[in-house]
């Protein structure tokens, strides 16, 4: 829901709070979870009024920290991480505009506290708020005309995929286990579920091993004994930048496939149908599971993976590449970046 007039415009923001913008707005601070926010404003060439994100993104080893994939970030002023933002630089900079995400959202009172004359807003642009919420930022930075074609390329390609496997039936859907960041010699996993995971893997033709368990603890991680007598057809792990990203030439797989081999040599897992019919795969986390279309790319290896027979004409590296360059970055996927594993 938005109001506008010439000068000002008012929003409903994700926490249902109404926040009015004052226009033009020249400089934004982005305190950010995901990745999602950033990738869109990229797209719609506004990322250039950023000027102060949090240190993931800046600060070398940081989570999305990345020289090829975010180099305009590199110069960008560190406003702390988190869950501790730095007030204090966040001050001196003066923003028009603070942006924070649905991670970040238990903040927003304290830094509404801090800077009770800056609109705030709490907004995330996940795979179901995709549509709306990159309208709605199209609105908010006078960029309707480049949100509608972004989110006509987004949704063009998840119609392809969901289309693709629409019609599979429930007892033709693989049961796929969703987990994070695995190392050698894990023996608790977590499982990945909700709002953020379910749809891309049903979206692939999937069914995931998580969807509708409760009574787990709050991190949802399981042993050894509970995914063999679940049995999951398929298996898929993410990757942090330690082993996959755009820091790795395309031909350097070595960290990861050592994870992969790690995982599928484990003995006591060797009677598992995703490890027997080597339907075990590694993804990078970072750059494509969280976000709004960089999730899109992952959906489609998540649908080659699941769904190989149904899925012969989805080209994950196709859908990558377009969104490199609808980023307006010159990077050539036959050269740079690792994000799968084994590779499809």
């Amino acid at each position: 829901m938005m109001r506008g007039e010439e000068e000002k415009l008012t929003l409903i923001d994700d926490l249902g709070d109404a926040v009015t913008i004052r226009k033009p707005i020249k400089s934004i601070v982005l305190i950010e979870g995901y990745a999602a926010l950033y990738e869109t404003w990229r797209v719609l060439g506004i990322n250039d009024q950023v000027v102060g994100i949090n240190d993931r993104y800046v600060q070398p080893g940081g989570i999305r920290y990345s020289e090829r994939y975010y180099p305009e970030l590199i110069t960008k002023n560190n406003v702390g991480s988190t869950r501790e933002p730095d007030l204090e630089v966040i001050a001196s900079l003066a923003p028009d505009l603070i942006y924070i995400d649905h991670a970040m959202q238990g903040l927003k009172g304290i830094i509404a506290q801090a800077f009770p004359n800056v609109p705030l807003i709490c907004m995330d642009i996940t795979y179901e708020e995709f549509t709306q919420n990159t309208r709605t930022t199209g609105y908010i930075f006078d960029k309707r005309e480049e949100s509608e074609r972004y989110i006509n390329w987004r949704n063009g390609w998840k119609n392809i995929i969901e289309g693709a496997t629409a019609e599979i039936s429930d007892e033709n859907r693989p049961l796929v286990f969703l987990s994070s960041n695995y190392e050698p010699g894990l023996n608790e996993f977590p499982s990945r579920g909700g709002p953020r995971h379910d749809p891309l893997i049903t979206g692939a033709g999937g069914k995931n091993i998580w969807e509708g368990m409760t009574g787990m603890p709050s991190a949802n991680k399981v042993d050894p004994e509970w995914i063999l007598e679940e049995n999951p057809d398929v298996i898929i792990f993410t990757a942090s930048l330690s082993y996959s990203g755009f820091e790795f030439n395309s031909d350097d797989t070595i960290k990861l496939a050592a994870l992969y081999e790690d995982f599928m040599n484990r003995p006591e897992f060797a009677e598992l149908d995703a490890v027997k019919n080597k339907r075990v795969y590694f993804i990078n986390l970072p750059h494509l599971l969280f976000g709004g279309a960089s999730g899109l790319i992952a959906q489609a290896y998540f649908a080659k993976w699941i769904q190989p027979d149904v899925s012969v004409e989805i080209n994950p590296t196709k859908i990558h590449q377009e969104f490199l360059e609808l980023q307006g970055l010159n990077l050539d996927l036959g050269e740079y970046g690792v994000f799968v594993y084994p590779p499809v």
